[in-house]
């Protein structure tokens, strides 16, 4: 200006002390760059990780390497964001170098019917085994069901002795009792026999 002055620079940086210094733009939102930003000097510059693409100088795309053909599966190629990944088929494993296959060896998968006999060589004991213990406990809990109806038995005709020695009178009952039983099978039999003479 007349009789003054005034420092500028130009863009990519700014004047401080009356001095030019660059400008870190990636300092601030990352320079605007989706992924990575590069300062340099008076500048900067955006870019991607590995498996995206570039674009509009900011952003970066998933590169689809399974459609490009940059990838190197024997097989079948899975693409995956940023990256991909080989798989073989089913009777195959994947080699070390995550890209070939081998065909798996037959004895490595046993069939389905060597699976189905196995698996019977398990649950056939097993379920023998749980049956013998079934009727095992039903035999021994009829045992015993068997043995404590004796003892209650046992236990009944000893209470009805000992009742009719304590007491003449209850035996005389029981005596009387029987000898009812005894009449009427009698009287049973003479009707039998009188119906056999009609």
């Amino acid at each position: 200006t007349q009789g003054s002055y005034q420092c500028q620079c130009i863009n990519g940086y700014a004047l401080v002390d009356k001095q030019c210094q660059d400008i870190d733009e990636c300092r601030n939102s990352n320079g605007g760059c989706e992924q990575l930003c590069t300062n340099t000097i008076g500048s900067f510059f955006c870019s991607c990780n590995k498996g995206f693409n570039l674009t509009n100088s900011v952003f970066c795309s998933d590169i689809d390497e399974c459609s490009t053909g940059t990838n190197n599966c024997s097989r079948k190629c899975v693409n995956e964001i940023g990256s991909f990944h080989c798989e073989c088929l089913s009777d195959e494993d994947l080699l070390p170098d995550g890209s070939n296959c081998t065909r798996r060896a037959a004895t490595d998968e046993p069939s389905n019917v060597e699976q189905s006999m196995n698996m019977s060589y398990i649950l056939g004991p097993s379920f023998a085994v749980a049956l013998l213990v079934i009727v095992a406990l039903i035999i021994i809990l009829i045992v015993i069901i068997f043995f404590y109806r004796k003892k209650l038995m046992k236990n009944y005709d000893m209470d009805v002795d000992n009742r009719s020695i304590k007491n003449p009178a209850y035996a005389e009952t029981i005596m009387m009792a029987e000898n009812r039983n005894d009449q009427f099978e009698d009287d049973d039999d003479d009707d039998d026999t009188y119906e056999k003479m009609k």
